[in-house]
């Protein structure tokens, strides 16, 4: 008798390893009684009878009082291949419900994830993860920007060492900028060399702050806190996407009429 492949097809049953030795057991000693089951493998009892029961349970032995008997060693076999059926039957039926549950993974409409970052160093931090996530290539939208925001940070650090990241990275930035009177932005047509293309906003506010699109983040800006909050949303970003791009639009077939 295998017992090794008798305690392999128990596992696949989940019948405990009392249960097993107990069986396989009964096995080598046709007619053996609780008593002597529990001197031979040295426990309790009571844990005897647990295995006994947990046996009956799933048709492998038969139990009338104190007498045990074994039922045919064919059950075992049918037990396993109805237990492959269910488990083979039990991953066709996921992989059926598989593209609901993946669409309602990746759906982030539902909820999206906000954080909340205080002060002018965590802008830094900012900065570094958009060009660190998004993909070569990608582009980041910007709206309403001002002197501000660099002028919250460290310039050397936005000017010599963002800028070209960026730049390294293909990554072209759009800008409509606050007012007509900025240090760092005048209106010019797209600029290859920098990646960019800005278009001022003449109206004259002062609002402080603006707000940036980078892939699935948004990230408002608050100089004035100052405080940053990034919101990760597929469907936010994609509605305000395209807001950005008809304005921008707008702003374009109206200087094409000047």
């Amino acid at each position: 008798m295998n017992a090794k492949s008798i305690e392999k097809a128990l596992i696949q049953l989940e019948i405990s390893d009392i249960g097993i030795k107990t069986y396989i057991l009964l096995c080598k000693t046709p007619g053996i009684n609780i008593t002597q089951i529990s001197i031979e493998l040295g426990t309790y009892r009571q844990k005897i009878y647990e295995a006994l029961e947990a046996l009956a349970q799933v048709g492998l032995i038969e139990k009338l009082g104190e007498k045990i008997s074994l039922k045919s060693p064919v059950i075992l076999k049918t037990l396993l291949k109805t237990k492959q059926y269910e488990l083979n039957k039990a991953t066709l039926d996921y992989e059926d419900t598989l593209p609901e549950l993946l669409s309602s993974y990746f759906q982030e409409g539902k909820n999206p994830s906000i954080k909340i970052y205080d002060g002018t160093n965590k802008f830094r931090y900012l900065f570094n993860i958009i060009l660190d996530e998004l993909p070569t290539g990608g582009h980041i939208l910007s709206y309403n920007e001002g002197d501000d925001l660099y002028e919250s940070m460290d310039l050397d650090y936005y000017f010599n060492v963002w800028i070209p990241k960026r730049v390294g990275k293909n990554i072209f930035i759009k800008i409509l900028a606050n007012g007509d009177n900025s240090k760092y932005h005048q209106e010019k047509p797209k600029d290859k060399v920098m990646q960019r293309d800005s278009k001022i906003l003449n109206n004259n506010r002062q609002d402080k702050g603006c707000y940036w699109i980078a892939g699935n983040k948004i990230i408002l800006w608050d100089t004035a806190t100052p405080k940053a909050i990034l919101i990760e949303n597929n469907l936010l970003a994609d509605l305000m996407t395209k807001q950005f791009e008809l304005i921008w639009s707008s702003i374009q077939k109206a200087l094409e009429k000047i």
